[in-house]
């Protein structure tokens, strides 16, 4: 199991989605396996609102890792939030 670091994890648990951004890059650039970095930090954008931005993010993470679920269930509730019903699936 992936351990994200620790730096990482407490700026998502204090809502700082900005901070949490910046360390993501940081890390994805150091080699970091992008695929739980890049849904971690979609599911905090979709609590703080930024919609767009974690649509982004989760169909990316779909995309590169297609038979892993959570992307998938990420993706069809920020879909449904939007009221596009049709898309989340």
């Amino acid at each position: 199991r992936e351990i994200l670091p620790h730096s990482f994890r407490s700026a998502l648990a204090q809502g700082d989605v900005d901070a949490s951004a910046e360390l993501a890059d940081r890390l994805l650039e150091q080699g970091a396996r992008a695929e739980r970095l890049t849904v971690e930090l979609a599911e905090a954008l979709h609590m703080a609102g930024r919609l767009e931005d974690a649509e982004i993010l989760l169909r990316q993470a779909v995309d590169r890792s297609p038979r892993w679920p959570r992307p998938r269930f990420g993706l069809a509730a920020l879909t449904a939030d939007r009221g596009r019903y049709g898309e989340s699936r």
